[in-house]
């Protein structure tokens, strides 16, 4: 059976829009792995042990380990405070509001310190670390002041962390995850050495697709954001990131109001 032209136009047809979202997303994927690339952890940073790890060890099924490390020109004793304060509901994540808040998170990044956000109690151990308003987020699992934070989520146990099923993609059974922020004080504390680093284990009958997503939004997506992260943290710890439009009015607003 011959083909003729028209077939053959018919189906450059139906494979152009595949063929232009797979150009797309390798572009995507290329110009996203070359952004976090730039603050990506050495060898020896990869298989250092950190904080959490035991959450989700090595050899856990579908194990995965992104890594970033970066050395910030602010102290460590500021750069402590907005990490301290990071969350949907208080300070955001000092990363790209835009995307944030197209992947539901409304986030409204600060980069301020609030005092009411700078309690010793005000974030513990066992407290709720919220993604999203909408009531999806992990566990605080551990944190050392000055030091580091940990959060863990696992879908298996609602209990502990609930909402935490909210980042399980279809066909994928189960998942749980770790992330922490730790600081190293450089240069008797003047400056200040980054870590972070997402833990990521899933169920082995996972679909390819449920691991593709997962991929996408926690390896790709997360190590974006991390670089951005990294630079909002060190501008506010300095003083010098812009404040976002919404807050700064409010504030202004609210001085007037005190002053007179």
């Amino acid at each position: 059976m011959s083909i003729t032209p028209r077939k053959c136009k018919a189906a450059a047809l139906a494979t152009a829009p595949v063929a232009a979202a797979l150009s797309a997303y390798g572009f995507l994927k290329g110009a996203t792995k070359f952004y976090s690339s730039q603050v990506n952890g050495t060898p020896e940073q990869y298989k250092m042990t950190l904080p959490g790890d035991d959450l989700v060890p090595e050899g856990s099924p579908r194990f995965k380990r992104l890594t970033h490390v970066e050395d910030l020109d602010a102290p460590c004793d500021e750069v402590w405070k907005h990490v301290y304060q990071l969350n949907t509901t208080t300070a955001g994540f000092y990363s790209f509001t835009f995307f944030e808040k197209m992947f539901g998170l409304s986030v409204d990044n600060t980069f301020m310190v609030e005092q009411a956000w700078q309690a010793p109690d005000y974030y513990k151990p066992g407290d709720m670390f919220c993604w999203s308003y909408a009531g999806f987020g992990a566990e605080v699992a551990d944190m050392v002041p000055g030091k580091y934070l940990v959060w863990f989520a696992d879908t298996r146990d609602g209990t502990r962390t609930p909402g935490a099923s909210f980042l399980l993609p279809p066909g994928m059974p189960w998942n749980r995850w770790s992330w922490v922020i730790a600081l190293e004080p450089l240069d008797s504390g003047n400056r200040t050495r980054i870590y972070s680093r997402w833990n990521i284990s899933a169920s082995e009958e996972s679909s390819p697709i449920s691991v593709f997503l997962m991929d996408l939004v926690m390896m790709d997506g997360g190590g974006m954001v991390n670089r951005r992260m990294f630079q909002g943290l060190e501008k506010a710890a300095v003083g010098t990131a812009r404040k976002n439009i919404v807050p700064a009015r409010l504030s202004a607003v609210h001085g007037q109001v005190l002053r007179h």
